[in-house]
Parts: structure tokens; sequence; C-alpha cells
């Protein structure tokens, strides 16, 4: 799947060539939001620091679930 960006509407497009400052940040606002949702959906979006810390805990914690060692858990 190709990472081509959305086409601006006309009406998005004409508010940003007039530079309508709050009715610009209206309009764009969302249009934004939409688009960065299209091209990260939930799948491919990139984790927060923490969000990545825990799945990485989580797989750490099933990969040792049945390792008796200490050091082979402190190392794995």
């Amino acid at each position: 799947m190709s990472m081509a960006t959305v086409p601006v509407p006309m009406a998005l497009d004409y508010a940003s060539i007039s530079r309508a400052s709050s009715e610009h940040d209206v309009l764009m606002d969302p249009w934004i939001e939409a688009e960065e949702h299209y091209r990260y959906p939930v799948t491919r979006r990139p984790l927060s620091d923490a969000e990545k810390f825990y799945s990485l805990a989580e797989a750490w914690r099933q990969d040792v679930r049945f390792t008796s060692s200490l050091t082979q858990m402190i190392l794995h």
C-alpha cells in the first residue's frame, strides 16, 4: 500500500491560500488528524515509549515464564 497523501478538498485549499487564521485552523486541524489517521492506522502507528516498554516486558514474561534460573532470566 502506498503512502500517498489524500488530496485536500478545494474549500480547505482555498482556506490555506486566504490565510484566515481561526477559520483556517477550524478547517485544517480535523483534516490533518484524518490524514494522519489514514497514514498511520492503529496497526501501523508508532508506539510511545511506555507502550513499547510494556509490550517488550510482556514478551519477556512470556519467554521466561517456565525458566527457573535467575541468571537465564536476567540474560534473556
